[in-house]
C-alpha cells in the first residue's frame, strides 16, 4: 500500500501545473492525429517529358489564378501529347457558360509516389519553352505542386501577356487559405511570389527552380539577365506541414470578349527533389464556438473564453470592432498560439454593440474563425433616470418647495401663538 500511494506522489510531482484546457472534441483529435513524423528518406522524381505517362486529365475543384494576374483558369477539354522530346496540349476546347477575361484548358494531373510536406520540398525544377512569335496570341502555362485537396501550393508559369511579344514568368505560393491573407490582413501578390518580365520575349526556354530552405522560406530561382533567385514566401508564412500529393499540369488560352490564339508552350523537363518522413498536417484546428453576449455597462468579470487545439499550433489574429477600419473589424492583436486556450476581457465597453473575432492557423495552413456580438446596455434604473430625467427633477423641486412651505407655515404658526 506504501508503494501505491509513493509512486502516486511521484506521478503527480512529475505533471505540471497547470495545462491548457481541452474539449472532448480535442481528444478525439489527439486519437486521429496527422500522419506521424519518420526518419527523413531524401527521394526524386523525374519525368523527361518523352512520353505522358502518369498523367490524366482532369479537373480541378476550383480556379485558381494563374501568375500575377486577376484572371483564374477554368477547366476544359483537351489533350496532352508528347512528341519524345517535350509535353504540349492539343484540341483544346473553348467555354461552355457565361465568362469573360479567364483562362481556359485541361489541366492534367499526376499523383506522386509520395506525400512529403512543403517542409521537405529539396528542389522543384521545371524547363519551359515557348515561341512567342505571334503577337495576337495570349495564354499561359504552369506547372505545380497541388495539396491533398487539389488546391495549389507552389506554381511556376510562363505567359504571353500582350502584344508585341510580351511576357513573364513566375513563382508564386498559394496560402491554403489566400483569401484570408488577400482580404484581412491586406496582403497581396508581391508576398507570395517572385516575377520577371520581359517586355520583348520572343523565345523563352527556360528552367525555373525553386527549394525550401530552413529559417529563410521558400526560394525560387528565374533564369533572365540578370538571373532572379529570390524569397517567394518568406519563413513565418510558410504552411511547413502542409501535404504535398500532386503535380499538376495546363496549357490556357485568354478569353476575353473574343478568343485569342493559345501560344505554343512547351515542358521539357520535370525534376522533384524532396524529403519523406516529416509531419504532414491534414486536419484543422479545433475551436469551441461561443454564445454571443450581453451585459449591463459597469458591469465587471465579462470574459469571452475560447476553447481551442491542435497538435501542430501556429499563431493567432484577434480582430475587433473598436477600431476603425473599412471592413468594421481592424487587427488588435497577433502572436505564436501554443493551443492553450484564449481569454478575452471585454469589460469596460461603451454602450452599443461590439464583435471580436478570433482566427487560429496550425502548421498544415489551415485557419480557423470564430466571431462573437458583444451587446452593451445601460443599467435599467440608470436609463429610466435619464429618460425621465426632466419631469422627476420639476417633481421633486415642486416636493421640496410643498415640503419648505408647509415647514414655514408651521413655524409661523407657533410663533404667533407664543405670541
Amino acid at each position: 500500500m506504501k508503494l501505491v500511494v509513493l509512486l502516486l506522489i511521484g506521478c503527480s510531482l512529475c505533471m505540471p501545473l497547470s495545462q491548457p484546457a481541452t474539449s472532448d472534441k480535442a481528444i478525439l483529435k489527439i486519437l486521429s492525429p496527422s500522419l506521424p513524423s519518420q526518419e527523413p528518406v531524401v527521394k526524386t522524381w523525374h519525368h523527361d517529358c518523352t512520353n505522358t505517362s502518369g498523367f490524366q486529365y482532369g479537373e480541378l475543384p476550383r480556379r485558381f489564378p494563374i501568375g500575377m494576374s486577376s484572371y483564374t483558369a477554368v477547366n476544359t477539354e483537351g489533350v496532352l501529347e508528347s512528341d519524345g522530346q517535350c509535353l504540349y496540349t492539343a484540341n483544346i476546347s473553348t467555354l461552355q457558360g457565361d465568362y469573360s477575361w479567364v483562362y481556359y484548358g485541361p489541366t492534367f494531373i499526376c499523383d506522386l509516389l509520395d506525400t512529403f510536406p512543403v517542409a521537405g520540398l529539396r528542389n522543384f525544377s521545371v524547363q519551359i519553352e515557348l515561341i512567342n512569335s505571334n503577337p495576337e496570341a495570349r495564354g499561359a502555362a504552369a506547372i505545380g505542386l497541388f495539396d491533398e485537396t487539389l488546391s495549389p501550393v507552389l506554381v511556376a508559369s510562363c505567359r504571353d501577356i500582350g502584344p508585341k511579344a510580351q511576357g513573364d514568368l513566375t513563382w508564386m505560393y498559394h496560402p491554403r487559405n489566400s483569401s484570408f491573407f488577400y482580404l484581412d490582413l491586406g496582403r497581396d501578390d508581391n508576398n507570395y511570389s517572385i516575377l520577371y518580365i520581359d517586355w520583348n520575349m520572343n523565345i523563352v526556354n527556360s528552367t525555373l527552380s525553386a527549394t525550401y530552405s530552413h529559417g529563410q522560406g521558400l526560394w525560387g530561382k528565374i533564369p533572365a539577365y540578370p538571373t532572379l533567385n529570390s524569397t517567394i514566401v518568406v519563413e513565418n508564412d510558410v504552411e511547413y506541414y502542409r501535404p504535398i500529393r500532386y503535380l499538376v499540369l495546363t496549357v490556357v488560352g485568354l478569353y476575353g470578349y473574343e478568343y485569342f490564339p493559345i501560344p505554343p508552350f512547351r515542358f521539357h523537363d520535370i525534376y522533384l527533389e524532396y524529403e519523406i518522413g516529416g509531419i504532414t498536417d491534414t486536419s484543422p484546428p479545433l475551436l469551441t464556438p461561443q454564445p454571443d453576449r450581453e451585459y449591463i455597462q459597469g458591469e465587471t468579470g465579462n470574459t469571452i473564453s475560447w476553447e481551442c487545439y491542435d497538435d501542430h499550433p501556429y499563431r493567432y489574429w484577434l480582430f475587433d470592432s473598436l477600431h476603425y477600419s473599412y471592413s468594421g473589424m481592424s487587427l488588435s492583436e497577433e502572436g505564436f498560439w501554443n493551443s492553450s486556450r484564449f481569454d478575452v476581457s471585454i469589460d469596460g465597453l461603451r454602450v452599443g454593440t461590439h464583435f471580436f473575432e478570433l482566427c487560429l492557423q496550425d502548421r498544415g495552413g489551415f485557419i480557423v474563425t470564430d466571431w462573437v456580438e458583444v451587446q452593451v446596455v445601460e443599467d435599467p434604473l440608470s436609463n429610466f433616470v435619464s429618460a425621465y430625467l426632466p419631469p422627476i427633477l420639476i417633481i421633486s423641486t415642486v416636493a421640496l418647495v410643498c415640503v419648505l412651505d408647509r415647514r414655514g407655515r408651521r413655524e409661523t404658526a407657533r410663533l404667533c401663538g407664543d405670541a
